[in-house]
């Protein structure tokens, strides 16, 4: 064999090497353990772990000046360990979703829908939802959710209930919602 086709595999090997272990979670206990059931307690858990890797990539990069060299695969392992903890804690902070209140709300609501229509009905005389909410409707009581989302079709159903519900407190009752309301027993 000629010296310079053992040339091209080792390199590779050497390639794949330095990616894997650029790419490899720390070994020295930098993930957080521990399994939350709940969507709270998964969140506060990756709030943590963002926190310790932003920890420990500052002590990499002190510990990179003290040593001759740069330590490059430690930090491209934190950096890149943070991204997914960053994007992770980010993806669990939009399923949070506000606190829908008494129950017997939400299955008055949920009783509601249930003569409205679909929860991502855009029937397109005006009214958007499960809850049938109108643009001023929205706009008053979940300008948020209007501003992140679009029109109350797009919104998820906990969402469209937490809504109704601060509609109901405001003073409003069940009246948006006359005819389902009066089926439903409510008015």
């Amino acid at each position: 064999m000629k010296p310079r086709l053992l040339f091209y595999p080792i390199v590779a090997a050497l390639v794949a090497l330095i990616i894997r272990a650029a790419t490899a979670p720390p070994a020295d206990g930098h993930r957080l353990s521990g399994h939350p059931r709940t969507l709270a307690g998964q969140l506060a858990l990756a709030k943590r772990q963002v926190a310790h890797d932003r920890r420990a990539l500052r002590s990499t990069r002190t510990l990179s000046w003290r040593w001759v060299g740069p330590l490059p695969f430690r930090v491209l392992a934190h950096r890149y360990w943070l991204g997914r903890d960053i994007a992770y804690r980010n993806a669990l902070q939009r399923r949070v979703l506000p606190p829908l209140g008494p129950s017997w709300l939400v299955r008055a609501f949920l009783c509601i829908h249930g003569g409205e229509g679909a929860w991502n009905a855009n029937t397109g005389n005006g009214y958007f939802g499960g809850l049938q909410m109108d643009y001023g409707f929205m706009r008053t009581y979940g300008s948020a959710y209007l501003a992140r989302y679009g029109t109350a079709d797009h919104w998820p159903p906990a969402v469209q209930i937490a809504v109704a519900i601060r509609a109901y407190a405001s003073g409003r009752g069940f009246y948006p919602w006359p005819n389902t309301a009066r089926a439903c027993g409510l008015l």
